[in-house]
């Protein structure tokens, strides 16, 4: 049996390839964006898209205009809008904050108290929509006893004119609290009452920034890749932490690479970068040693160096991508971490919480039989739990690649490919992926809840729900199903709909042990999932007293 696995080709698409090959090195140029030839399909989609939006007769007219004029800052800002992913979330990967509070940040308090300089400069690098930010503004507000003593000066900057709008309003739904902790909303947020906000009304309830937290954070637009830094003017010079995850995957390995170098001269003596985990590859390239973090990389001043790093005019992508190629066919436990040794297991310091690592679920089925293909699926879900994705994706690409898996074993690795193409952002490939996993074995409810989630991202809700309803129906006691669906209803302002799948997830979890890890909730508890769930229906339950009211909304 030969594996049935082929790359979608011959896809339509609204520009030919010599428009898109302009519009790719216009992009790359003046935002600094990478969209190589395997993901022009999203380029053009997107394109197609951002000309209805703004009147244009279809893609090419845009791309002419675009091509055409020499400058034109309003267009090139709603393109930058229209190509960046603003998906975040405050304390996103908590294992990575505690890493930082207890282990970088409270030693460093510790050192200014005693030197009496009590200032501290944080710099989150692609904030998008400003919860980075304001993640790492109270993480120091709960670290300081005093901190109207302290010189705090906190960061965010991003491409997206859009995305820095909405940071700077501070103002946010139930969806950008899924990994925070309890007591969030109710130290740094205040409840927004129904009514208008910014002329527009709201419908569900949003918590507001406590101004004590939106005042130590200050915003402004920059392009990491054309910018010019370190920047004593702007306060991007002598930096404790900056933090620049999920962004370097965006830009050209060129870009990224001299993005990484200097950002890393922007640091302190004692200051960190801390970068993707997926970013091992360019760091090595960069000529930056690395310290392998839960759900990150981390660069110190000491091991950057002080010089400019030297960069070559154009990297050899082959050998960016070697020691992921090293580790994929590399023997033994150490090869796997795109040339980095694994994290050891060390006990919390007395007094500090342990962490666990990251880990995705994967659907149960049919595993490999033989130590090869068994050693190829365990690499690669590992990687995968570890965030190393391309090595990850390089190790799932050998394992389908195969002959002689069972249906079973080819629809689990189709499911671990749409996994790893989601969390790199190739969502057009990991939605073909998810769907030839559906197509194998279309009895398991993870292959829908990953198609679900991808086609959320693609900014596709009905679609999504459509998935989780499936999902549903093979497994009833989904919980995490449950609230996805009753959130997405509530954005499509079906309440009704919304609110009953959330008292189904909230009874569901009543049966449940409060610190046991939600099905494919990413390490989230049931207590944690329950709280964002009571939130979620709270809100709806409000809304429909200020409509039997008649209060305006």
């Amino acid at each position: 049996m030969h594996s049935i696995f082929k790359r979608p080709v011959d896809r339509k698409i609204a520009l030919d390839a010599t428009v898109l090959a302009d519009c790719q090195r216009w992009i790359d140029h003046r935002l600094g964006l990478h969209f190589p030839p395997q993901n022009w399909h999203d380029l053009s989609r997107h394109l197609d898209l951002l000309a209805g939006e703004l009147g244009y007769k279809g893609a090419r007219h845009l791309a002419l205009e675009l091509l055409s004029q020499p400058r034109n800052s309003g267009l090139e800002h709603r393109l930058a809008d229209a190509l960046t992913v603003s998906e975040t979330y405050f304390y996103r990967d908590p294992p990575c904050f505690e890493h930082l509070k207890y282990h970088v940040l409270r030693p460093l308090i510790a050192r200014r108290k005693a030197a009496g300089a009590r200032h501290l400069s944080l710099w989150s690098a692609g904030c998008s929509t400003g919860e980075e930010a304001y993640s790492l503004a109270m993480l120091v507000d709960g670290l300081l006893d005093d901190p109207d003593s302290w010189q705090i000066d906190i960061f965010g900057s991003d491409l997206s004119h859009q995305s820095l709008t909405k940071a700077r309003e501070g103002l946010y739904g139930a969806w950008s609290f899924r990994s925070a902790a309890s007591n969030l909303t109710s130290g740094y947020f205040q409840p927004e009452p129904a009514g208008e906000v910014a002329g527009r009304p709201i419908r569900t309830r949003f918590w507001r920034v406590r101004r004590k937290i939106k005042d130590r954070v200050r915003f402004f637009q920059l392009n990491l890749a054309t910018a010019v830094y370190p920047d004593e003017a702007r306060g991007l010079a002598n930096i404790d932490v900056i933090m620049c995850r999920n962004v370097l995957m965006y830009l050209s390995p060129a870009q990224a690479i001299s993005v990484l170098g200097r950002l890393a001269q922007c640091l302190c003596d004692d200051g960190i970068l801390l970068v993707g985990a997926v970013d091992g590859g360019l760091c090595q390239s960069a000529g930056l040693n690395t310290a392998v973090w839960p759900g990150a990389l981390a660069i110190s001043a000491e091991a950057a160096g002080r010089s400019v790093v030297s960069l070559p005019n154009e990297p050899d992508v082959q050998s960016i991508e070697k020691p992921f190629a090293e580790a994929s066919t590399a023997d033994g436990p150490a090869a796997s971490n795109g040339g980095h040794l694994p994290l050891p297991e060390q006990p919390a310091a007395v007094g500090e919480p342990s962490y666990n690592r990251r880990v995705e679920t994967t659907y149960s089925g049919v595993r490999p039989g033989s130590p090869v293909a068994s050693n190829l699926w365990q690499r690669a879900n590992q990687a995968l739990a570890q965030g190393r994705y391309p090595e990850a994706w390089s190790l799932a690409e050998r394992y389908v690649g195969q002959s002689g898996l069972t249906l079973g074993q080819e629809a689990e690795g189709a499911n671990l490919c749409a996994r790893i193409l989601s969390n790199l952002k190739q969502l057009e490939e990991a939605e073909y992926w998810a769907r030839q996993a559906i197509q194998l074995d279309g009895l398991q409810a993870s292959g829908y809840w990953v198609l679900a989630t991808i086609l959320l991202e693609r900014n596709q809700p009905e679609g999504a729900r459509c998935e989780l309803v499936k999902a549903l129906y093979l497994r009833p006691d989904f919980v995490l199903a449950h609230y996805l669906s009753g959130l997405i209803s509530s954005r499509l302002q079906e309440h009704s709909r919304a609110r009953r799948e959330l008292r189904n997830c909230l009874e569901l979890l009543s049966n449940l042990e409060s610190g046991e890890p939600v099905m494919e909730g990413e390490g989230v508890s049931v207590s944690e999932l329950n709280q964002l769930a009571t939130i979620a229906l709270a809100e709806l339950e409000n809304e429909g007293v200020d409509k039997r009211q008649g209060t305006a909304i």
